[in-house]
């Protein structure tokens, strides 16, 4: 084997033409904790995650058997059950007669790299006081939700939520006595639509919550007095106990594809009308016939 492959700082796998490993250097053992010794005459199987399916593989394998070149990142697993990312090349080799008789794969770790893309996606999606959903993956899902339901020729259920006295709590305790009971209005919403849809943090104290598979009063009303009952006990910040309590406004969409912003817009309006009641309390905006009996608000 020549001198460069070996004191090559990418990682370098060779397989014969049935995928059978024949050679790995240094920068291979280094990065995946194998010894050679433990590697050739297996397969390279003995990295796999878990983190592709059948079908990755598959179309890896036709690529480098119709003698073209695969290129791209895998999560691979090291000896001791670490992942990492591995950005990948597989070459294949001809013999004079332009058959196939090797696979040489050359590699390295990107794991770093990976890990800030993942980060700096998140914190495009993802509100970074709360964790939860921010305004653009909100409206991405309720795209998405809209449409399913209208294939479907299904409801859905749109709330948008609002603190009550936010600016009152902020004026008298200070912002970060605000960011605290967001993070808590986060959390409360969360766990009262667990598993019934999603909740995202749209801007200051406005929040809002899809229900995909809701559409009548009765699993409405249920989740909201999940919600309602969530902010039944005053939260401790320091030497005190603050008050918390929400205004909701119910939009139930059902039968057809609508416009994103103006359900939003539904939305939005029924909440102002809990809110100019007194608060603490929802209100529905109804956009097309729905399953059981007004509750009223």
């Amino acid at each position: 084997m020549c001198w460069a492959v070996e004191q090559s700082i990418e990682s370098v796998l060779i397989t014969d033409r049935d995928g059978v490993i024949q050679f790995v250097n240094a920068a291979f053992e280094e990065l995946t904790g194998y010894a050679a010794a433990d590697v050739v005459g297996h397969t390279p199987s003995i990295l796999r995650s878990g983190e592709h399916d059948a079908r990755f593989y598959a179309r890896l394998w036709q690529t480098v058997q119709a003698g073209r070149t695969f290129a791209e990142v895998l999560v691979n697993r090291k000896r001791n059950g670490d992942l990492y990312h591995e950005e990948k090349t597989i070459r294949p080799f001809r013999d004079h007669d332009g058959e196939i008789t090797h696979y040489v794969s050359t590699g390295r770790d990107v794991s770093t790299r990976m890990q800030e893309i993942a980060r700096l996606e998140r914190l495009a999606r993802y509100d970074g006081l709360t964790g939860l959903p921010n305004h653009d993956l909100f409206t991405q899902r309720l795209r998405e939700v809209n449409a399913a339901a209208a294939n479907r020729s299904e409801g859905f259920t749109l709330m948008y939520v609002d603190v009550d006295d936010f600016k009152a709590i902020n004026d008298s305790l200070g912002h970060d006595a605000g960011d605290s009971m967001l993070r808590v209005v986060g959390s409360r919403l969360a766990r009262a639509v667990s598993g019934n849809g999603s909740v995202a943090r749209l801007a200051g104290d406005e929040f809002a919550v899809i229900l995909p598979d809701s559409a009548d009063y009765a699993s409405v009303t249920s989740v909201l007095e999940r919600i309602f009952g969530s902010f039944a006990v005053p939260v401790p910040f320091g030497n005190t106990h603050v008050p918390l309590s929400v205004s909701v406004g119910v939009h139930i969409c059902a039968g057809q594809r609508h416009d994103e912003q103006e359900l939003l817009k539904h939305a939005d309006r029924a909440m102002y009308e809990a809110k100019n009641s007194g608060g603490r309390r929802y209100a529905f905006s109804i956009s097309s016939p729905v399953k059981g009996d007004d509750p009223g608000h």
